[in-house]
């Protein structure tokens, strides 16, 4: 993003980066889900019921991101900058909910 100097390869960084972050995101959800079948499996006897509320909350959360991220489109309405920052809010929310996904086990 540092080299990128005109519009379109502003938002061709921020495309990359929110779909490393996207990317990275599904890997540690689909890793949640395998790990809660596999605790059902071994007899656990809340990880089927949590299974179903995570996929709940994901669903959720996928609303807010967008609905949050939202703003930042709206507040950079008039501005060449507004998907950017749309993309740049995205990708944080992404990563910030992929480190969530990756320590709800500890």
């Amino acid at each position: 993003m540092d080299t990128a100097d005109t519009d379109t390869e502003i938002e061709e960084c921020a495309s990359q980066e929110l779909n490393r972050a996207d990317s990275a995101l599904d890997s540690a959800y689909a890793a949640s889900l395998t790990q809660l079948d596999k605790m059902a499996s071994d007899g656990d006897r809340g990880a089927a019921e949590a299974k179903k509320q995570l996929i709940s909350a994901q669903q959720k959360w996928d609303d807010f991101r967008k609905t949050d991220c939202d703003v930042a489109f709206f507040l950079n309405v008039d501005g060449s900058i507004r998907i950017p920052a749309t993309m740049k809010c995205m990708t944080d929310h992404a990563n910030h909910r992929r480190q969530v996904l990756q320590h709800l086990f500890d």
